[in-house]
């Protein structure tokens, strides 16, 4: 029997993920304030949840490093924009540690109308506006420090800008939409890559790995990637498929660069956040096709799972009817 499973996960990873980026230097984080340098008791940690906005998440503070808010842990809930505000009491003060995270579950992608699944972390750190936003970018930066010490965020943002080619590692921390409209495109493009990447990969990679290890593994590889000077998407899934463990991410096809440079090239057309709303709605068509069909894969001729990359490499992203249409359809795209 044809291995359908690995087929399609090779197919849905390669939607996001290719390409090459120059970096072009990265800075210190002037201006940021970490446990140490100014975050005292009593203190309110507020920013933004983005993927798209995610409203009526749970924010928390994830003292004990499970991934999740439970009961004993300060929360708060976003409101319709993403926002949150979490102050933090003495008595939750001292619970905090080295391996403590902000973290956000649940709640709806407001740019998809659909459930967010994931979890997005953040260090404790407060931007140069005061801000502690919670991305995809914080996410890996959050798995790849041992320490809320501004020594290790500024090496963990310092390895992603090499990666990604984002030339002040201020950003990384910053609201990536609004990084966007203002016309500074890759901290949004890296930020949904890294997102759908990982959405994609726990996908296909079945019921014994989750977001958070996979987000973990992703991590290393980034860092490993700017220890060697290497850079680009591409090589960050063949680290990850060399080194990872992490079932099914395999045979990456010659697709993979094309399909990089798509999502890279619509965000980058776009001007403002309904544009980049298009581009996910028409990403997350793709993605949610592609997890029901996994789920079946073994009962699934190999044709229709031909016509599911026949979509993906053919995708007008700005396009979401058309891709809406044909993913319904199981038809490659004309």
């Amino acid at each position: 029997m044809k291995n359908y499973r690995s087929i399609l996960s090779t197919i849905v990873i390669s939607i996001l993920l290719s390409g090459c980026f120059d970096s072009s230097g990265t800075q210190d984080l002037s201006g940021f304030s970490d446990l140490s340098g100014g975050i005292i008791k009593n203190t309110t940690f507020s920013g933004v949840a983005v993927d798209g906005y995610i409203k009526d998440a749970t924010v928390c503070l994830d003292y004990n490093s499970n991934s999740s808010c439970d009961t004993n842990e300060p929360k708060i809930e976003t409101d319709d924009s993403g926002n949150y505000s979490l102050k933090i009491e003495g008595e939750h003060y001292d619970s905090i540690n080295n391996n403590t995270r902000i973290i956000i579950t649940g709640g709806i992608d407001t740019f998809t109308n659909e459930s967010f699944s994931g979890v997005l972390k953040a260090p404790l750190l407060k931007d140069d506006s005061g801000k502690t936003n919670i991305s995809p970018l914080t996410t890996i930066v959050a798995e790849s420090i041992t320490s809320n010490s501004l020594a290790d965020i500024e090496e963990a943002a310092s390895h992603i800008a090499e990666v990604f080619g984002i030339s002040d590692i201020k950003d990384i921390f910053k609201d990536p939409v609004i990084e966007a409209s203002g016309g500074d495109k890759s901290v949004l493009i890296a930020a949904q890559q890294i997102q759908k990447s990982i959405e994609l990969i726990e996908s296909a990679a079945g019921t014994n790995i989750d977001y958070s290890d996979v987000a973990k593994e992703m991590a290393k590889s980034i860092e490993k990637q700017a220890d060697s000077n290497t850079t680009g998407f591409d090589a960050l899934i063949t680290h990850m498929n060399t080194n990872s463990g992490i079932t099914n991410i395999s045979s990456v096809s010659s697709t993979t660069k094309e399909l990089g440079k798509k999502i890279d090239s619509s965000i980058e057309a776009g001007a403002n956040s309904n544009d980049f709303t298009t581009t996910q709605n028409s990403v997350d068509t793709i993605i949610k096709s592609a997890k029901s069909t996994l789920s079946t894969a073994d009962s699934l001729d190999e044709d229709t799972l031909n016509s599911i990359n026949t979509i993906i490499i053919n995708a007008d992203l700005a396009d979401t009817t058309t891709i809406t249409n044909t993913v319904n359809n199981h038809a490659p795209v004309a």
